[in-house]
């Protein structure tokens, strides 16, 4: 009986661990910036499972890809304009703010939280 509860606990510890590592390769493909936030995190939970050599696997790809330091800039870009953006009773982002936005989507990547919110403001047409 012990036996049988300890392979059940195994079964879903493994199973976690294979749904943790699914998820941190999606971000790593679809939120980048989402990625470099978890990623410790993921670590942490994927260690000494069977999934801990893929994720250094996903991470060390990650780091080769260059997408960390695009990432970090669009972040300090985004910090920077953000407190210009809104304008009380005005609707749209500032005209000149536009191309930096537009630059920021494919670097946070279309589907990423970033990347959806800023496409979402520049569905409003620009304020002048």
């Amino acid at each position: 009986d012990t036996r049988k509860q300890a392979e059940l606990l195994k079964a879903q510890v493994e199973e976690r661990a294979a749904a943790v590592l699914a998820l941190g390769k999606e971000l790593q493909e679809k939120d980048p910036l989402l990625f470099l936030n978890y990623q410790k995190q993921i670590e942490g939970q994927l260690k000494d499972t069977p999934q801990e050599d893929e994720w250094k696997q996903v991470v060390q790809a990650y780091k080769k890809s260059g997408k960390d330091a695009e990432v970090k800039r669009a972040v300090t870009t985004l910090l920077r304009v953000f407190p210009k953006l809104f304008a009380p009773r005005t609707p749209g982002v500032p005209a000149e703010a536009v191309p930096n936005l537009e630059a920021m989507v494919p670097m946070f990547g279309p589907e990423s939280s970033y990347g959806v919110m800023i496409t979402e403001w520049l569905a409003v047409p620009p304020r002048s």
